[in-house]
């Protein structure tokens, strides 16, 4: 009964259930000393719609949803397939973003793409954090002069 009752949702009703439950059953708290971020002086609104100019889209599946413990859950979660290696991988950019007093909170990596190499990308298999903070200094932030507040690193990356 109840696989048939999700079968016959529609697909933005399957999506938006999925999204719900992200946040309850697959967060990953972020503090200071978590994920390295940057701090910066822009809404999360306005980031979002400079990523998007940038061939950035929501992506959400196969994600874990990011916490702060002092100032809350993401509320941005974008990616930009970036490109297909000479093996046959393709890579992405991924960012998440929330709100912050200053501004945003941005927590960006560069990763295996999740639709295309679904295990390696939830084991984090060639993640590197370091290409998506360069992304976003080198690449996203110049164009709008956003400044970075803030950097936090972890002894991870």
């Amino acid at each position: 009964m109840r696989g048939r009752l999700l079968r016959s949702l529609p697909l933005e009703r399957k999506r938006s259930l999925v999204n719900a439950l992200r946040p309850l059953l697959f967060t990953s708290e972020q503090g200071d000393d978590g994920h390295a971020h940057h701090v910066v002086d822009v809404s999360p609104e306005d980031l979002r719609k400079l990523l998007s100019r940038n061939h950035f889209a929501p992506w959400d599946v196969f994600s874990y949803y990011y916490k702060h413990p002092e100032f809350g859950g993401e509320v941005v979660n974008v990616r930009r397939m970036e490109s297909l290696d000479d093996d046959g991988i393709w890579w992405q950019t991924h960012v998440r973003i929330a709100e912050h007093p200053a501004g945003a909170i941005v927590w960006p990596h560069y990763e295996k793409a999740s639709l295309a190499h679904p295990r390696a990308h939830i084991e984090q298999k060639g993640m590197e954090i370091s290409l998506g903070l360069q992304t976003m200094e080198e690449e996203i932030y110049p164009q709008k002069d956003i400044e970075i507040l803030k950097r936090s690193w972890s002894d991870d990356d």
